[in-house]
């Protein structure tokens, strides 16, 4: 694939895996021709390519892509997403997990769900709020659901 665009004096090939898919880029040329020979090789060459470049690609991409996709959710975050029903003060949550220190709290519950996405503030635009509540993301509905599905809290 890669002599074939370097023969038709187009730029190398990109490759790179997609989820359980294999993806395959081929440019145009830098003056903007439009290549004949792509339409023509790609639908020949992809199933031959894929099966070899695959492995090699996945190990490199998967790694990058995961964190983006699957949110590390701490024990602590876990604890905190299943005692969160309705909307609760900072205090209310703290009965709720039965913890005394404010600074552990904020540090290793708050602040993670909320960077997170899956805690959202009420009055966002005024974090210091003594009115100030917490409640569930769609984000952090979401991870609650997968966890329950996964057998855990």
């Amino acid at each position: 694939m890669i002599d074939a665009c370097r023969e038709a004096a187009l730029p190398e090939p990109t490759f790179r895996q997609s989820g359980p898919s294999f993806v395959l880029t081929l440019r145009r040329s830098a003056t903007g021709a439009s290549p004949v020979l792509a339409p023509q090789v790609t639908p020949q060459v992809t199933p031959q390519v894929a099966p070899q470049v695959a492995p090699q690609v996945a190990p490199q991409v998967t790694p990058q892509v995961t964190p983006e996709v699957t949110p590390a959710v701490t024990p602590e975050v876990e604890k905190l997403l299943g005692v969160l029903k309705e909307e609760l003060t900072r205090r209310e949550i703290m009965q709720r997990l039965r913890l005394n220190d404010e600074k552990h709290f904020r540090e290793n519950y708050q602040q993670q769900a909320v960077s997170l996405g899956l805690v959202e503030m009420t009055i966002p635009e005024k974090p210091n709020s003594r009115l100030q509540k917490y409640r569930l993301s769609a984000k952090g509905k979401a991870a609650l659901a997968t966890l329950k599905k996964g057998g855990k809290k």
